[in-house]
């Protein structure tokens, strides 16, 4: 799962990103990061919801996440992203 507005290197072209939910998701990453929200700091990524994801490392190992300026909350989540609030709960 990625939100990247790091992908240029002109940060005044970045897009607001917000209001973005990942639900229900479960399966597996090849790659070290199963999670990576890259936001940029001026503009930055805001109610990201992360509810009920499951995603482990294919080769049995912990998956990682890489969280840069993103704000939301998560609820169930494996891997935890810390720089979103643990809610408990999210309600729609």
């Amino acid at each position: 799962m990625i939100i990247d507005q790091e992908y240029k290197p002109n940060a005044d072209s970045a897009v607001e990103i917000s209001g973005v939910t990942y639900s229900n998701i479960r399966g597996t990453s090849v790659g070290d990061y199963a999670i990576e929200l890259k936001c940029e700091h001026n503009i930055g990524c805001t109610d990201i919801v992360l509810d009920h994801i499951n995603i482990t490392r294919a080769d049995g190992g912990e998956a990682g996440v890489i969280c840069v300026g993103g704000h939301g909350n998560f609820s169930s989540c494996n891997p935890v992203v810390s720089c979103l609030n643990n809610t408990g709960a999210i309600w729609y």
